[in-house]
Parts: C-alpha cells; sequence; structure tokens
C-alpha cells in the first residue's frame, strides 16, 4: 500500500538544533517546516497482525490506567489512615 508522508524539521530553541519528523499530514501550521512529500511503499499487515499489535497496544493502555488508578487509590488511603489516626487520639 502506497502511504503518503509529510517530512518536516522543527527548531529548537534551546539545543540551537533542529529535529526532523514525518507525519500524514502537513503541520505547518503547528510550528514545523515542511521539507517534502513522499510516496513510501509499505506492506499491508495482516489482520492477525493488525489485532495482535491493537491488543498490544491496549493492554499497555490498561497497565497504565491501572497503576495510575492504584496510585490515587494509595493517596486517598493515605489521608482515611491519617483521619483515623486523629479520630482515635480524641
Amino acid at each position: 500500500m502506497k502511504v503518503k508522508v509529510f517530512i518536516h524539521a522543527q527548531y529548537n530553541e534551546y539545543e540551537k538544533t533542529f529535529t526532523y519528523h514525518s507525519y500524514n499530514c502537513d503541520m505547518c501550521e503547528y510550528g514545523y517546516t515542511l521539507i517534502e512529500t513522499q510516496e513510501v511503499d509499505v506492506r499491508q499487515p495482516t489482520f492477525e497482525e493488525l489485532t495482535n499489535k491493537t491488543i498490544k497496544a491496549l493492554r499497555n493502555k490498561q497497565e497504565k490506567i491501572m497503576a495510575a488508578a492504584h496510585k490515587e487509590t494509595v493517596s486517598v488511603q493515605r489521608v482515611i489512615d491519617t483521619l483515623l489516626c486523629i479520630e482515635h487520639k480524641e
């Protein structure tokens, strides 16, 4: 399958260097400088490959959500524990 790729450069003011990126659209309005556009041949993945990669991405997302939820739960539990300690001192 053919994919149109927009190759951009972006100047990093702090490091005084350029970085290069490729996107599927023109990103000039977001501060990127369009260098060139190319059509690239990419092997189309099979349905099984797409399914497996999607499952892997979703599992990674699930792990991040669970880690964030655990962190929040621990934070709430600390407040509860603090309040319980204050309650038993009175």
